[in-house]
């Protein structure tokens, strides 16, 4: 070894921590770039580096390994981080170590098996605008099909859902456990929460209120103030917030039936089968609300039922 070479080895040497000469436990192989490289050797002139070992540099700058959280599966093509790797990226965390990505416009993207809608796969964001999560199937168009917003609202196949679970914006769950679905407001006015429902006779998937006594009803209005020729959730099964006939109280377990036009009126025994009366229920009332007086109308929470 020339003198120059040997200079030069002493030089990386001491880079990476060794103050041994060549002759010792190091030895220097130049590559084809001319740049020398330092490879551990134990004392009888083989590698201290294991299979699958990936190297690098430690707190004390010594080139060191350490397979049991960080290690590359040459012969499956694995890596794992904290793990031998099971899959082709396997990474085990305990404690408070956390997985984070990141990107530099802050909103977090994470695509598997390609980003590309026609390659398919699976993509993962979060959108700064409004901090929902969106997750995407990349195999039928660059859309989100299913959302989760920071208030806990969950859509799929939209982005913007206005119920706890919504479906297209056209039919989902409510947040005390009703199901609705999206018809046009033709009462000719703004919604009001807990108003009956029932078919419109003159428009397509519309509806306006029940007359008295009606036997047509299907449903209660969910929201107030949607605009008429707006579209309104209809609440249709499960449990929904009732308004009952000026001042009439709800009391647990009584029946509920049609009353008054849009309205409900409640009475202990349910009617006789086959009577027309029969045919005007809505359900049972689940709670106890006091009547508010004259020209008060109060909401109450009712199972739905529908004969």
């Amino acid at each position: 070894m020339s003198r120059e070479t040997a200079k030069r080895a002493r030089r990386v040497l001491r880079a990476v921590g060794k103050t041994s000469d060549i002759a010792g436990s190091e030895m220097i192989l130049p590559n084809v770039s001319n740049v020398e490289m330092a490879v551990r050797k134990d004392g009888g002139g083989k590698s201290i580096f294991t299979s699958g070992s990936v190297v690098f540099i430690d707190d004390n700058g010594v080139i060191t390994q350490d397979n049991a959280n960080l290690f590359w599966d040459a012969t499956n093509k694995r890596l794992g981080i904290g793990t031998i790797p099971a899959v082709a990226f396997d990474i085990l965390t305990s404690g408070t170590n956390l997985i984070r990505f990141r990107r530099a416009t802050h909103n977090a993207l994470i695509s598997l098996g390609g980003f590309a809608a026609a390659g398919g796969g699976f993509a993962f964001s979060n959108n700064t605008t409004n901090r929902a999560i969106q997750f995407r199937a990349l195999n039928s168009g660059d859309f989100d099909d299913l959302v989760i917003l920071p208030d806990g609202k969950v859509g799929i196949n939209t982005l913007t859902p206005t119920i706890i679970f919504s479906v297209s914006e056209k039919s989902g769950h409510t947040s005390i456990g009703g199901f609705a679905i999206k018809l046009t407001n033709k009462t000719g006015a703004n919604t009001v929460q807990g108003n009956l429902v029932r078919a419109d006779t003159a428009t397509d998937d519309a509806f306006i209120l029940t007359a008295a006594a009606d036997d047509e009803y299907f449903g209660v209005i969910l929201e107030a103030g949607v605009a008429d020729g707006s579209e309104a959730w209809i609440v249709i099964h499960g449990i929904a917030d009732v308004l009952f006939d000026d001042n009439v109280a709800a009391v647990r377990g009584n029946w509920v039936g049609t009353g008054q036009a849009g309205l409900a009126r409640t009475q202990a025994a349910p009617p006789a089968l086959g009577v027309a009366a029969h045919f005007e229920e809505v359900g049972h009332s689940i709670e106890n609300v006091t009547a508010g007086g004259g020209g008060t109308f109060i909401l109450a929470r009712v199972v739905l039922q529908h004969n």
